[in-house]
């Protein structure tokens, strides 16, 4: 009788334990999921509603290298959520480009407003193509890009798919930037200026960048 006891209590313990850690694991979620970013828009989930919707949106999907979840329609970076449908704003974007870009979060969405446009004026190619930064098709690299378009433009799934695509391409650079100079970039400028040339060899594309370097702010 006593053994029967015991091990009915170390089962009540378990239930138990495993209750307060279902409970801490949603409450994470709750947290994590408190802002959520859809269509450009700030929404500010309820917490008792939108358990069921957070689980959902957090749990189910898949994780790719950088630790983003991808839904059907949209992708989670860090703590923040992001429509795949629709291309975030500039001040959105940075901040979904910090956890994957690091640093070089600024370098990434000033490239993309040079080449495809600001908030609201994003150009055909990120429109129709979700391409951003004016990335061409490759075969000599790993990438994100899906099909080829006119004029040998990449395609790709999404503006998530573009930006994956361009930190690709920009460790590339750092890689080629150290064989050169045997050592890192010391600043967007550097890199900036080492890509001149051959990214785009229009010197107003050069003092748009840098321009944009010191004055936009995000």
């Amino acid at each position: 009788m006593k053994k029967v006891l015991a091990i009915a209590s170390l089962l009540a313990l378990v239930v138990l334990s495993s209750a307060k850690l279902n409970t801490v694991r949603i409450n994470q979620y709750l947290k994590i999921s408190s802002r959520v970013i859809t269509n450009g828009d700030t929404v500010v989930r309820s917490s008792k509603d939108s358990i069921v919707a957070i689980i959902s949106d957090t749990l189910r999907g898949t994780i790719d290298e950088y630790g983003s979840r991808r839904t059907e329609d949209s992708i989670f970076i860090g703590s923040m959520g992001f429509s795949l449908t629709k291309i975030p704003k500039a001040k959105e974007m940075y901040q979904g480009a910090q956890p994957i870009f690091g640093k070089w979060a600024k370098l990434f969405v000033i490239m993309k407003i040079e080449e495809s446009g600001a908030d609201g004026q994003n150009s055909y190619y990120a429109r129709k193509y979700n391409n951003l930064c004016g990335m061409r098709c490759v075969k000599s690299r790993r990438t994100t890009s899906h099909k080829c378009g006119k004029y040998n433009y990449a395609m790709y799934p999404s503006w998530y798919d573009a930006m994956v695509d361009w930190k690709i391409y920009l460790d590339i650079i750092h890689r080629k930037f150290f064989k050169k100079y045997k050592r890192e970039a010391k600043d967007e400028f550097e890199v900036v200026d080492f890509l001149y040339g051959y990214y785009n060899s229009f010197p107003k594309w050069k003092r748009d960048l840098h321009w944009l370097l010191r004055n936009y702010k995000l």
